[in-house]
């Protein structure tokens, strides 16, 4: 979904570290709208989100992989919804 939407994707790693068998990864992904994404047609916007993954390596392979996107910032961008309200000043 995301590669036919986004073709022309890269990730850039931004952070890692890895601890006894978990690698823990923050990462951007960048590309152009260019195919139908969550039902919104291509709208040939450049857009950048945040991705945090985690994944489990057992005899150099991953094993468990988990992955988080921020894909509220992507719906945002393409005015699928609203932004959030500005947070209130302390």
């Amino acid at each position: 979904m995301i590669r036919a939407a986004f073709p022309d994707g890269r990730t850039t790693i931004e952070y890692q570290v890895a601890e006894g068998d978990t690698v823990a990864t923050r990462a951007t992904l960048r590309g152009t709208h260019l195919g139908p994404f969550m039902g919104v047609p291509a709208s040939n916007q450049k857009l950048a989100w945040s991705l945090l993954l985690m994944d489990q390596i057992v005899d150099g392979k991953i094993v468990l992989h988990y992955a988080n996107a921020d894909w509220v910032s992507v719906l945002v961008k393409l005015g699928v919804v609203p932004p959030p309200p500005n947070p209130p000043k302390p």
